[in-house]
């Protein structure tokens, strides 16, 4: 997950309790940036996205793999 710094409809505390409520999952925070973090810096969010198509070598990974939680809709959610 991404949001911006100063994000106005998702707050850094929202992110970081939905990280939490999905064991720990990662997040950044996107310094000088509002909810359009793909407009406020474009550059820092097409990092982000070639550094996790690196790290999974251009697969998707399995929902649990990536999250570490079970996947939308299972029983445990």
């Amino acid at each position: 997950m991404a949001v911006g710094r100063y994000d106005h409809a998702i707050s850094v505390g929202r992110i970081e309790a939905i990280a939490a409520s999905y064991g720990g999952c990662p997040y950044v925070i996107i310094e000088n940036a509002e909810h359009f973090i793909q407009e406020d810096a474009p550059e820092t969010l097409v990092a982000l996205l070639q550094m996790f198509i690196q790290t999974t070598g251009g697969e998707t990974p399995r929902f649990e793999d990536a999250v570490g939680v079970p996947p939308p809709g299972s029983a445990k959610l």
